[in-house]
């Protein structure tokens, strides 16, 4: 058959393997290049994670400390607002994480 395929083309069975080996070759790019966008994605989002758990406690400590403090000057007020703010931080860092996981689990499906 590719006998026949070069009576008719000049060099047509040369041409057709290349042709087909040059369309592998960018198909297997093209499938590196997304995997490689996939895992950025996805050690980005690690980071993300890791640096909003990390300031949310950072912000705990000083808000609780200030809260302590507060409760030793006799500012029990001024020691609910902070103990407050941080309650509310907590709770809404948990909230937000619970939330942006359940979106990449999402995504991942479709």
């Amino acid at each position: 058959m590719l006998k026949q395929f070069d009576s008719v083309v000049e060099n047509g069975a040369e041409r057709a393997f290349q042709l087909t080996e040059r369309e592998q070759s960018h198909r297997h790019d093209c499938d590196r290049r997304l995997i490689d966008a996939e895992v950025a994605a996805v050690r980005s989002q690690g980071f993300d994670r890791r640096l909003v758990i990390i300031l949310v406690f950072l912000f705990l400590f000083a808000s609780t400390a200030a809260s302590v403090f507060l409760i030793t000057k006799g500012h029990a007020v001024g020691a609910g607002l902070f103990g407050g703010a941080s309650l509310v931080t907590v709770i809404g860092s948990l909230f937000a994480l619970s939330k942006g996981s359940r979106a990449g689990d999402k995504s991942k499906d479709a």
